[in-house]
């Protein structure tokens, strides 16, 4: 029998309900919040980044245009979990700024600001169409065409070495990357608040988190 696999969370500082939940039907156990102690993951099988404010731009050699809410004690913690992550060779799911800030740890940049076209309408999501890489596991999951729920002004801009782009939005937004020799994923779009499709990346992801990675 599988057992309840530990992914630790790291989350904005209001440590939304949201991704804990998805974890728990998922089949896992979430542990963290807003700034978990690192010494945590060292007892986990796998680790979530969750949304949040903006990256500080300084880590990817820019200056600050354009960014709001920043957290330098959030960004340096978590620089931290995913070189442990690294270490133990555990599977990493970034979801949002989670996903923007697996391509700067890695070497990448990110687009200050987008302007409104991804944002939030009135405090809801935003729905719109997408498309797929084929042969990747997201394809598996939700085929060549999901319709995926957005709420941000910054997108991937230079992918990072040793990652690929599997997944886009209509006007060419990068909605999820891969990495090619780590068991890394990140999604732009907010699973754990898009039901029911969102339930299968966490179904998928915590069947990663006790050693099927594929």
């Amino acid at each position: 029998m599988e057992r309840n696999p530990h992914i630790l969370l790291s989350l904005a500082p209001s440590n939304p309900p949201f991704y804990a939940r998805a974890v728990k039907n998922a089949g896992g156990l979430p542990v963290g919040g807003y700034l978990p102690e690192t010494a945590l993951l060292r007892r986990c099988d796998g680790l979530i980044l969750g949304g949040g404010g903006d990256v500080d731009p300084a880590w990817y050699g820019q200056e600050n245009v354009a960014c709001d809410t920043l957290d330098g004690e959030r960004d340096s913690l978590e620089g931290q979990l995913v070189a442990l992550a690294v270490e133990k060779q555990i599977p990493v799911l970034g979801i949002c700024r989670g996903m923007q800030y697996l391509n700067v740890y890695f070497g990448g940049d990110l687009i200050q600001d987008m302007g409104s076209s991804h944002s939030m309408i009135q405090g809801q999501y935003r729905l719109h169409p997408t498309y797929i890489r084929p042969d990747t596991q997201l394809h598996a999951l939700y085929g060549a065409t999901p319709v995926v729920n957005s709420g941000h002004h910054q997108a991937v801009g230079r992918l990072a070495s040793g990652w690929q782009a599997i997944q886009w939005a209509l006007d060419g937004v990068v909605e999820a990357i891969a990495c090619q020799h780590l068991p890394m994923v990140g999604v732009q779009w907010h699973p754990e608040q898009l039901y029911p499709a969102g339930e299968w990346l966490f179904d998928w992801f915590v069947r990663q988190c006790n050693g099927h990675w594929l």
